[in-house]
């Protein structure tokens, strides 16, 4: 072993920025329990982490069972806003089903506008309904927000960085979302390149 690396560090050497130009760096992980955000200055191929931030209670997880209890409301299955994990009427199994289906809808509206949320429970009761990206982006809206005010607070100490973006949990268009939000202030002026996504 050479070296132990943060997850940010480490996020930011995969990606390659290692090798990159000197500067600071905002590495966004949204990963499936938690949400972290870092900037990183790289001088001289090492990286020093300049500001964090982020939330143990909120991860990708979190906005695949808003879809989960939009679409249980939707089949008439339970009350608008329930909490899947909080209600007795889903056992185990069908909870598994009802997340690997918001799952496997967040990444087909990755690359389409609109998909079905099409699962079988256990007692052969049928959930088919149509989801668009729009309707997840007003689903999930509050939790990009959260994600936010804490990608502000590090930004505010880490001007001019690029942003790297991990978005393993939370597909669909998060980086739309977010960037929508942020206003990209934090591109460096007269330097500007296409959004890199980390999955």
């Amino acid at each position: 072993m050479l070296r132990l690396l943060n997850e940010p560090t480490a996020a930011a050497v995969a990606y390659g920025l290692d090798s990159a130009a000197e500067g600071l760096y905002a590495v966004y992980d949204l990963g499936g329990g938690t949400f972290d955000i870092s900037i990183l200055r790289l001088s001289r191929g090492v990286f020093e982490v300049v500001a964090t931030g982020g939330g143990t209670a909120l991860g990708g997880g979190d906005f695949g069972r808003r879809i989960v209890a939009w679409a249980l409301a939707g089949a008439g299955l339970a009350p608008a806003g329930t909490d899947p994990l909080a209600t007795d009427a889903l056992g185990p199994h069908d909870l598994r089903a009802l997340l690997e289906e918001a799952r496997r809808a967040k990444e087909a509206l990755s690359q389409e506008t609109a998909t079905t949320f099409e699962v079988q429970l256990s007692d052969a009761t049928r959930v088919s309904l149509p989801l668009g990206r729009e309707r997840v982006e007003s689903l999930v809206r509050d939790l990009v927000d959260r994600t936010l005010v804490a990608t502000r607070r590090a930004l505010s100490r880490g001007k001019n960085c690029w942003i790297i973006w991990r978005q393993s949990a939370m597909s669909g268009s998060p980086a739309a979302w977010i960037s929508r939000g942020i206003g990209w202030r934090c591109i460096r002026q007269g330097h500007e390149r296409p959004l890199d996504v980390m999955t």
